[in-house]
């Protein structure tokens, strides 16, 4: 009976000893991709300094050529401060010149449940 007992006992260690670990911090989410490859090699590269994924897929995806020309000469150009104007900074620009919204960010699904009610 006691041989049981430590067999059990060892069975039982030996499954905590190799589980996963549980995760501790919060969940990392994937930022969506940006399909560009539409553009010509010098939009690619003002795309890519681009830090706002909502700027760069309203650049790639919303903007005419002429639009992101536009973007592209006031990113070369300093602004009123004369401080030079960032790649967001110019997308953002061009779109309140053009009343443009953004492009809409797709929403992460959270919770479970049917979607049909």
């Amino acid at each position: 009976m006691r041989r049981i007992h430590i067999c059990l006992l060892a069975l039982c260690a030996s499954s905590f000893a190799f589980s996963a670990p549980a995760p501790t911090g919060p969940a990392v989410q994937s930022q969506p991709t940006v399909d560009c490859s539409q553009l010509n090699p010098d939009e690619l590269s003002f795309a890519a300094k681009m830090t706002s994924m909502q700027n760069k897929m309203t650049f790639c995806n919303q903007f005419t050529p002429e639009q992101r020309m536009q973007a592209m000469q006031m990113g070369d150009k300093p602004d009123a401060s004369g401080k030079m104007m960032s790649p967001d900074d110019a997308v953002q620009k061009v779109m309140q010149m053009h009343n443009m919204a953004p492009t809409p960010m797709a929403q992460p699904r959270t919770g479970g449940g049917c979607p049909v009610k």
